[in-house]
């Protein structure tokens, strides 16, 4: 669709990506939580389960536990701000 515009074009500065992480309950030991991610580590860099990703239009990347919180907590704090500043309120 050529004659539409690309977002960045109508919204610029606008980004917004998808991402997956495996996430462990609260006060689940840092032994627990180390050894998954060392596991999770593992399979992003087997080659054949980065390819298949890969042809879904995935980005395989890893990252620490301390990453991954980092990330949650500046995803939910530009999302609060998008639903502050445009009030969006919640089905009742």
């Amino acid at each position: 669709m050529p004659e539409v515009q690309a977002i960045a074009e109508v919204l610029p500065g606008f980004n917004n990506t998808s991402w997956y992480g495996l996430l462990a309950p609260a006060g689940t030991p840092a032994a627990a939580v180390n050894k998954i991610n060392a596991e999770m580590r593992r399979a992003v860099a087997n080659l054949e389960l980065t390819k298949q990703l890969e042809s879904i239009g995935l980005e395989p990347a890893s990252s620490t536990p301390r990453e991954m919180g980092d990330l949650i907590r500046t995803e939910l704090a530009r999302w609060t701000k998008v639903i502050k500043e445009a009030h969006i309120q919640p089905p009742t």
